[in-house]
């Protein structure tokens, strides 16, 4: 998980953004089928956290599991610096968050603000 949850900068209504780390997640469909199964596994959650006020809106992107190159985008950042691990099948996040931060190092790559206001810049 990554964002204003994460970093508990949320609003009431902020969604829950969630990233999902794999090499093998096919075409559209496969992720959209695996969205739909992962939502149905979180249903109770979502009743609970709707009991409370908290909309159970959840935003999901896949990312591969590999870098395949050293210009990354700046979500990329966000997500290994202040991601929170919710579920580990493997060592997938582990290892892609280590290559973004040596990634961040190399280049130098600092953040300024937080929330919807944080920018990143890097040499």
């Amino acid at each position: 998980m990554y964002g204003s949850r994460a970093t508990e900068t949320a609003l009431n209504t902020s969604d829950f953004d969630l990233a999902i780390f794999s090499n093998d997640m096919g075409g559209l469909d496969s992720r959209h089928q695996f969205t739909e199964e992962m939502l149905e596994h979180l249903s109770f959650e979502m009743r609970e956290l709707a009991k409370h006020g908290v909309p159970g809106e959840f935003s999901c992107v896949f990312l591969p599991t590999e870098l395949s190159s050293k210009s990354l985008p700046a979500v990329y950042f966000s997500i290994a610096q202040d991601g929170i691990l919710i579920w580990k099948k493997s060592n997938a996040y582990s290892a892609w968050r280590k290559q973004v931060l040596e990634n961040m190092r190399e280049r130098g790559v600092q953040s300024t603000g937080q929330g919807k206001g944080r920018t990143w810049k890097w040499r």
